[in-house]
């Protein structure tokens, strides 16, 4: 326990309280249903984001980062006047200007309203239970993983007596892939379900596929191939900040492009700039890259669209950020308005 507990009980992490009637169940199990994630296999015995061959073919840090759970979702319906979690943590990162909340935090959302986190002590190593109480109604509810860390396993526990039923579709079942930098992984938003994917998701009611790779999305054909296989309504397409210079970004950013629009000639491709907030030449030098991809794919008539991300952070003056890269909640926010206006009209 921390000092600031001792004070305020409201800083405390959330381990449940004696439970008599709590029951346990794998959240691979059916009637729940999850999003985001491939399951634990004997090659990668915990949840990710890519097969490991994909992952490999990449780079070493995609296989690494490729463990961390960004975008991965638990749906369920319940009556439970309770809902409680126990999960197996890995590969937790823990930074000095990111929140354990949402490096390795779960957020509990009913019926896309937010209830509250599983907070995670700042010190766990592993392992950590939560509850958190409910009305004891039936609602839709939905659980996000952790952005920034793994997890061999979430159990999740309901009172005994209480309903458990297949969550309500998604409106748009076919998932939105996003593909990018440690933004898109969701680094540094405050707790889960901030990133601003998730946003976009619970509001468009839209399922979603994050390939956010901090620091390693650099257009590899490897990825490029796996993303031409998965069965998705829309593609955002967003490594700026990951390509080493201006060069690098002009020599894969088309190519990366073109093969996916080879392979999927009728996919909408969002493609988005770097959210910073001053344009120096290096950021305005990559702003035109992307945007000479997009109007020669405009020109041959293909469905794509742009966005130039300063154009909606730079009234901000970099309050948008916590290090002058990494988005805060607002930055998120911003960036879920933006983004998720484009996804409304390309998806309606």
């Amino acid at each position: 326990m921390s000092n600031l507990e001792l004070y305020d009980s409201n800083f405390a992490a959330n381990p449940y309280p004696s439970l008599p009637k709590l029951i346990f169940r794998d959240c691979r199990e059916t009637p729940f249903s999850l999003h985001g994630l491939l399951c634990p296999s004997e090659e990668r015995p915990y949840f990710h984001r890519l097969p490991l061959n994909v992952a490999k073919a990449a780079s070493d840090a995609v296989v690494y980062l490729s463990s961390h759970t960004a975008g991965g979702r638990v749906r369920f319906r319940t009556d439970s006047p309770y809902i409680a979690i126990r999960a197996l943590l890995h590969n937790i990162e823990k930074a000095n200007h990111f929140s354990i909340t949402g490096s390795a935090g779960f957020d509990l959302y009913r019926d896309s309203i937010f209830l509250d986190s599983y907070r995670p002590s700042p010190a766990i190593a592993d392992q950590y239970d939560g509850v958190l109480m409910t009305d004891g109604k039936m609602h839709d509810y939905m659980i996000h993983f952790p952005l920034y860390s793994g997890c061999k396993a979430l159990l999740i526990g309901l009172d005994e007596a209480a309903a458990l039923e297949a969550p309500t579709s998604y409106a748009i079942e076919k998932p939105v892939l996003y593909y990018g930098s440690s933004i898109t992984q969701g680094g540094c938003a405050s707790r889960a379900g901030m990133a601003y994917q998730n946003i976009i998701s619970r509001r468009l009611d839209c399922d979603q596929i994050n390939l956010g790779f901090s620091g390693s999305a650099k257009a590899e054909m490897a990825v490029a191939n796996y993303i031409i296989k998965q069965d998705i309504s829309a593609f955002v397409y967003d490594y700026d900040h990951n390509a080493p210079n201006p060069d690098y970004l002009e020599q894969t950013h088309e190519s990366f492009y073109l093969r996916i629009r080879e392979a999927c000639p009728t996919l909408p491709v969002l493609m988005v700039t770097r959210p910073d907030h001053i344009g120096t030449e290096d950021t305005l030098r990559r702003r035109d890259i992307i945007k000479s991809t997009y109007e020669k794919a405009l020109s041959r008539g293909e469905p794509v669209y742009f966005l130039d991300s300063s154009e909606f952070t730079a009234e901000f003056g970099g309050d948008h950020t916590v290090d002058t890269t990494h988005p805060t909640d607002l930055g998120f926010w911003v960036m879920a308005n933006a983004i998720g206006a484009e996804l409304a009209k390309i998806l309606k």
